[in-house]
């Protein structure tokens, strides 16, 4: 994952800096409401660039390893397993 990351950071980071360059244009045109929204989205795809998840500091999320976990299924304990514990309604 680590290796994946290093590979894929620096392009992911260079296509959030053009993309925040594509929002900035926004600012420049004489509507309000467009310069707030260009001005804010910028800033936000920035930060995700920089600071992100995929970013130049990027580390793998916790989660990526239990995935194992997460995949098997739950085993029922006890005396019930493999017997249903819902009332059938007769």
């Amino acid at each position: 994952m680590l290796k994946a990351l290093s590979a894929t950071g620096g392009v992911i980071t260079s296509a959030g800096l053009v993309l925040a360059a594509t929002f900035a244009v926004l600012t420049t045109l004489p509507l309000v409401m467009l310069i707030e929204v260009g001005f804010l989205v910028a800033f936000g795809v920035l930060l995700d660039a920089l600071l992100g998840a995929v970013g130049p500091g990027a580390r793998p999320h916790p989660a990526g390893r239990q995935a194992d976990v997460v995949a098997e299924p739950a085993v029922p304990t006890g005396g019930a397993a493999g017997r249903s514990t819902v009332a059938c309604g007769r």
